[in-house]
């Protein structure tokens, strides 16, 4: 929403809910002005969906993608190597186009919100990798306080974990 309102031409690329959904949320984040953001449901693994969205990024030429969700879209059990690296490798027919991708972490295993669930090429196919996580488990009725975490970094330093209340 931010960087739409910054003029970004910004997607999302849904696999779990649907437009209305999205939308209710969206109003909640931005109640005005809210943010244009094109919204687009798929129901097929990326590999499938891939022409289909390539033509939707040219079309609104689109400059940046919200993925939801990671293992929605694959083509088989996330945690298979294959299905990691056929989604990268169909991601990147898109263009060049910057993204982000939600995908889940392993629950209660030690260590398991440091990657993505499934496959090892998940994190590593990724150039940055960040962990979402509520700030406190007690939160105010009507708000929420979150912890970013930046986990994997290829291309610069790890940055500093941030805070935001919703």
């Amino acid at each position: 929403g931010r960087l739409a309102l910054k003029g970004l031409r910004v997607g999302l690329f849904d696999w779990e809910l649907d437009k209305g959904e999205h939308r209710l949320r969206l109003g909640h984040l931005f109640p005005n002005p809210l943010p244009e953001i094109w919204y687009v449901r798929c129901s097929h693994p990326l590999c499938r969906e891939a022409d289909r969205l390539r033509r939707v990024v040219k079309e609104y030429n689109l400059e940046f993608i919200v993925f939801d969700s990671v293992g929605y879209a694959c083509d088989g059990p996330p945690e298979g190597a294959e299905q990691a690296m056929r989604y990268f490798q169909s991601l990147r027919t898109l263009g060049q186009v910057g993204s982000l991708h939600i995908a889940h972490v392993r629950g209660a295993q030690e260590g398991g919100d440091l990657r993505p669930f499934g496959s090892v090429f998940w994190a590593n196919s990724a150039r940055s990798t960040w962990n979402i996580k509520p700030a406190s488990r007690e939160a105010e009725e009507g708000r929420l306080q979150v912890a970013l975490h930046h986990r994997k970094y290829n291309m610069t330093g790890r940055m500093r974990s941030v805070g935001f209340e919703l």
